[in-house]
């Protein structure tokens, strides 16, 4: 692999380019979360989506009033946020039936293949991680600080997954970064990052990191035909996680997964998230190019425009950055045009790509990484 500008991409990821894997973009999740419940599919959390559906549709009277979008996801726990902050009633029940809610349905609609034997990786995740570790991995030598990191704002684990699977797992910076591996930076959480919040141990009120693996061992839910391939649900949040015990109390069904909302108030304060965080801003500082795959930066969510805010405010090398996204309208290159400079755009290096995520990866990933013009 030739590479034509010395330095590291960051690949930038939103619900976009987890679409392909059957995740919900934010605008549609409600609406798949009301199909689970109205197809019977055997929702262990189906009180917590019924109250939250029900709460949300008795807001449909003062949204005559308001332009408020009540099938958004961002809007929703925007609510929720401000309801926390002014002690609104119920405040927190929600927060919490809207963290199964969203967990639970990434587990119905993110979709894995059981062939062999064995639970096959995503191939469009699986060809898009090779082509890092293997530009990582020709680099090492030459350009060591120059390594390609992955910054993502999904919740789903099913590019963890290809970590786990084919290499030995990724860099999640919870703590100093060791230096091994892909660093794989969850600004938002992770289904696999597991906590038990009331454990008497300190240990177990601690992240503990999940290996990210479809169906926990022991505790498979349906036979399988070991010859046949099937399509099956990924299962992290409800089986692999639920069925794992808690390092300070030994018990299972305890750890709830790391939740930040895709909102304007990051109310998330702790060491372990600081640490991911500051972690992407260092990133940043040293970007020769950043490509942003299925994020529409939505007005609700300004925490990804102030963290690369803080990053490159001290790149004095930043080559360009790409927006890959099949949305082609003129509001969402009008939202990016605003948030970096006259300068970036005028001068060629804000550029887009209107395409989805497999597209860029299957004939596009290698010569953007290159550093080669863009042809899309």
């Amino acid at each position: 692999m030739k590479n034509l500008f010395p330095g590291k991409t960051i690949y930038v990821l939103g619900a976009g380019a987890s679409m392909h894997t059957g995740a919900p973009l934010l605008n549609d999740f409600l609406a798949r979360s009301r199909s689970l419940v109205a197809g019977n599919s055997g929702l262990k959390w189906k009180p917590a989506f019924e109250n939250v559906l029900s709460w949300v549709d008795s807001l449909r009277s003062p949204a005559y009033y308001l332009d408020l979008d009540l099938d958004n996801l961002e809007h929703i726990f925007s609510l929720i946020a401000m309801m926390q902050e002014v002690s609104e009633p119920h405040a927190d029940e929600y927060y919490s039936d809207m963290s199964k809610l969203v967990f639970e349905t990434l587990d119905k609609e993110c979709q894995v293949q059981r062939a062999g034997g064995r639970y096959n990786p995503d191939r469009v995740y699986e060809r898009f991680a090779k082509h890092v570790m293997d530009s990582n991995e020709e680099r090492k030598l030459s350009m060591p600080q120059s390594q390609d990191v992955i910054v993502t704002l999904n919740y789903d684990v099913l590019l963890d997954y290809v970590f786990w699977f084919a290499y030995s797992g990724c860099d999640y910076c919870l703590t100093k970064s060791r230096g091994e591996g892909i660093r794989l930076l969850k600004l938002h959480g992770s289904m696999n990052w597991g906590r038990h919040r009331t454990c008497d141990a300190e240990e177990g009120k601690q992240i503990q990191v999940v290996r990210a693996s479809p169906i926990a061992d022991g505790h498979r839910w349906i036979s399988h035909d070991e010859e046949k391939s099937q399509i099956l649900p990924f299962q992290m949040f409800t089986h692999t996680l639920y069925y794992t015990k808690c390092r300070g109390c030994k018990k299972d069904g305890v750890l709830e997964p790391v939740f930040i909302p895709p909102t304007w108030f990051k109310s998330c304060r702790e060491e372990q998230i600081d640490n991911v965080w500051k972690q992407a801003v260092e990133e940043f500082k040293t970007a020769r190019q950043i490509v942003i795959v299925g994020y529409s930066l939505p007005p609700t969510d300004t925490f990804l425009p102030y963290l690369l805010m803080l990053g490159l405010a001290n790149n004095a090398g930043l080559y360009r950055v790409v927006v890959v996204n099949p949305d082609n309208r003129n509001d969402l290159r009008s939202r990016y045009e605003r948030m970096f400079s006259r300068n970036m755009s005028e001068r060629g290096r804000l550029q887009f790509m209107p395409i989805a995520f497999e597209v860029f990866v299957e004939r596009y990933l290698r010569a953007i990484s290159e550093g080669a013009p863009i042809e899309a």
